[in-house]
């Protein structure tokens, strides 16, 4: 599903129109209009951000046309958008003794906790 048939979606939910969107969210009118007109290759960040806020959704569920459902953004990660899949592994790797989250580093081709941060 791309990115305006989640916008239509997301919309319906809310019962909006675009001009309603507009009015609410504070993208101006015409720079709606013109996604559904030119496209909206050319978004800016800070109006993409005001969406996913306003609408409550993750970024990465919103930009990603190989997503069909659209995921809630949680407020305690802090701005930081992660998949059902990632936040599932994060809660094994949380519960698993020191032993499986050596291994599990040692699958990932890390040799200490401190090289995670050299991989991002």
């Amino acid at each position: 599903m791309n990115f305006l048939s989640k916008l239509d979606a997301l919309m319906a939910d809310k019962e909006l129109n675009k001009r309603q969107l507009a009015n609410e969210s504070g993208i101006p009118y015409t720079t709606i209009v013109n996604w559904y007109k030119r496209g909206y290759d050319n978004m800016s960040l800070s109006n993409f951000k005001i969406l996913c806020d306003f609408f409550n959704v993750t970024m990465d569920s919103l930009a990603r046309d190989d997503v069909e459902e659209l995921e809630k953004r949680v407020p305690k990660r802090n701005g930081i958008h992660i998949s059902k899949e990632e936040e599932f592994l994060v809660t094994c790797y949380r519960e698993a003794d020191s032993l499986d989250k050596e291994l599990a580093l040692r699958a990932l081709h890390v040799r200490e906790k401190g090289d995670t941060e050299k991989m991002a």
